[in-house]
Formats: C-alpha cells, structure tokens, sequence
C-alpha cells in the first residue's frame, strides 16, 4: 500500500500514482482507490481505466450543538448564516473551502478556519476552536469515530452543484484483467456484507454508489 497525498488536481494523481509515476521518483500503484466514478474525468484521463463505484462520498457538517443548534439546509444565505458570528472549519484547497469562501459573495471568509487535513479541523472541533466543520461525511464520522456530542449530518445548499459523488477505483487502461478481477471480488464484497462492515468497523456510514 502506497499513501500519498493529494494534489490540487485528480488528473495529476492520476498520471502520478497510476500510469506514469511521481518526478521524485514514486512508482505508479497497480490500482489507485478513492477515484471519482465521473464520465469526465475518465474521458480526460484515457490513460486509466475508472470503475468499480463502491460508496457515495458526500458533504457533512460536524458541529457543537450548543453553538449550532441544527444542521444548515436550504439556501446559503439562510442555512450559513450562524457563519458570519462562528468559527467553520475546513481542510485547506477541499471542496468546502472554495464554497465557504465563495458563497454569499465572501461574507463568511473572516469565520472560515483552514487546516492542513480534516482531522486537524475535527480535533479543534472537540477542543470548541470551532463552532463546525464541513468536510467529506466519511473522514467526519472517522475522525469524530464515539463522540456522539458532535453530531455528523449531511448538508445541501442549492449554491452548491455537487454535494455528492461515487468513488471507485483507477488501473492503467490496458490493465482490463485487473480491473475485472478487482470488479468480480468486489461484488463479492458487496454481496456477503464485508464491505458495509468495513466501513461500521471505522465508523464510517456506508452510502451505496
């Protein structure tokens, strides 16, 4: 297994972690996870071979009940508003930061607090640092995994066109045996409940893709 970390750009993950390989000197992966099952992405990339949706990422919002007394719905300027008086985290250069910093014309920009990974805003959560975090559900429910006290719930803000997408998996595109073999022991997977259970294991909530 070869961790790395992201880079401001999934075409460059792609040609650095799966079909060429890192100028430092990394070596591409055989398979790469966590890939956006997404018909343009894949059709810029025609070098790999996406497949293999396995969970539907989506936003959430971490929050301190006492100081947000119920998870943002509807439109922005109505849902965010606690924002312009309390502290949100984010995970610098993610999808919730250019939202935070766009919506409302910038009005919550000076209340917008960055961290270098969604663990980071997670501990300064439960340290009260911040009021909310808003953040992938999964890396949410993984980093607050037993404080029930902050609860996780799913937001959607008509401001925001994509609050959700499937995840799957990336191989070179020549590679269509390994894809195949990795499809048929997922559905495997899938079918005997291992994979829910991989996910309660850390408890992340499972959302078929």
């Amino acid at each position: 297994m070869v961790g790395f970390t992201a880079d401001e750009d999934m075409n460059d993950d792609l040609r650095n972690m799966v079909w060429k390989g890192h100028y430092l000197g990394t070596q591409p992966a055989d398979v790469m996870m966590h890939v956006p099952v997404d018909p343009y992405l894949a059709k810029a990339n025609d070098k790999v071979r996406i497949f293999g949706a396995y969970h539907r990422e989506a936003l959430a919002l971490a929050r301190r009940p006492e100081r947000v007394r119920q998870a943002p719905s509807g439109s922005a300027a109505v849902a965010l508003e606690v924002f312009t008086r309390e502290k949100i985290g984010v995970e610098t250069a993610s999808l919730a930061d250019s939202f935070l910093l766009g919506v409302l014309n910038g009005r919550l920009r000076d209340n917008v607090v960055h961290f270098k990974t969604v663990g980071e805003a997670a501990q300064a959560l439960a340290a009260g640092q911040v009021a909310a975090v808003l953040a992938t559900r999964a890396e949410l429910e993984a980093a607050l995994k037993g404080q029930r006290e902050l609860p996780v719930e799913p937001v959607s803000f008509p401001e925001l066109k994509v609050d959700s997408w499937p995840l799957g998996m990336a191989v070179k595109v020549e590679e269509q045996a390994l894809a195949d073999a990795i499809a048929a022991a997922l559905a495997e997977l899938k079918r005997d409940g291992s994979l829910a259970e991989i996910f309660r294991r850390h408890g992340i909530s499972h959302l078929p893709a």
